[in-house]
């Protein structure tokens, strides 16, 4: 968001790309919620994947295209050197894709 923000009147069409994606991911979550930790799991390595794979691909790709000190470029770069910890939770469905509830906890 602070990408999309300090893109200001340039355009923010990137930022707005991955933020897409990211609520792409999310909404998946959502429609997780209740479920077996096994229909999880294969939804995530179903749905979740595939979304998170396209994402990866497209930061590598923004990473040679994009200023390293601007907002957007330091995002991207801490996507990607967070990436293992982004993506694990798509091999267990016991985790969820964020911890905002241990967080507020």
């Amino acid at each position: 968001m602070e990408a999309k923000k300090g893109a200001g009147k340039k355009g923010s069409g990137k930022a707005d790309w991955a933020l897409n994606h990211i609520q792409k991911l999310y909404r998946i979550e959502t429609q997780l919620k209740g479920e077996t930790v096994e229909v999880r799991y294969l939804t995530l390595q179903e749905k979740s994947l595939p979304l998170l794979n396209q994402l990866h691909t497209w930061l590598e790709k923004s990473v040679q295209q994009v200023l390293p000190k601007t907002k957007l470029g330091e995002a991207i770069q801490y996507c990607l050197n967070q990436w293992e910890e982004l993506a694990r939770y798509t091999l267990d469905g016991l985790l969820n894709i964020d911890n905002n509830r241990a967080e507020r906890d």
